[in-house]
């Protein structure tokens, strides 16, 4: 008893590990930074990959919506779905073959260095979040591209077509 008094009295003043004493794993947070960009392979993807900040512990910056989920919708008779991920003040929105990885400070060299939808185009995208949803400003000019979250509906406004998201458990087959 008196050797694990003086063991435990080493280890708590002094700092000299015991093997009599079992310890916890500490738990490491994950924050957005620790997580590589990611961006939209060569060719886009055909399916969903892996969610990007899967492993991200880091709570959602003061102001930003709760965007996070998998949404779809339909425009013109097409059927859309995306991904939105979420840690700190970091944004990965994937759908129709492009991941868009961008961290939502206003900061245009923080944004979206990707490819556009549906084209090679490059793109580079400012994003803050704002008015409950995230705005997009190609090039840091004016606002092109909205997501605004009300109650349950994601409002998407792309260029000024809006389409209305709405949330659903889980990637339909063949995403």
């Amino acid at each position: 008893m008196k050797r694990v008094m003086i063991s435990l009295f080493a280890s708590l003043v002094v700092g000299v590990p015991t093997a009599s004493l079992a310890q916890a794993p500490a738990k490491t947070a994950v924050l957005a930074n620790d997580i590589p960009v990611a961006h939209t392979p060569a060719g886009y993807w055909k399916t969903f990959p892996a969610p990007v900040l899967a492993r991200c512990t880091e709570p959602l910056v003061s102001g930003a919506p709760d965007m996070r989920g998998i949404w779809t919708g339909e425009s013109n008779g097409k059927i859309h779905v995306e991904r939105i991920q979420q840690c700190g003040d970091r944004v990965v929105i994937e759908g129709d073959g492009v991941t868009h990885d961008m961290r939502a400070d206003g900061v245009l060299a923080h944004g979206v260095d990707d490819i556009a939808f549906g084209t090679p185009r490059p793109i580079n995208v400012a994003a803050v979040f704002e008015n409950n949803g995230l705005s997009l400003k190609p090039f840091g000019g004016p606002t092109r591209v909205t997501r605004v979250l009300k109650d349950d509906v994601l409002v998407f406004n792309y260029n000024g077509n809006v389409m209305l998201l709405h949330r659903i458990p889980t990637l339909p087959p063949g995403s």
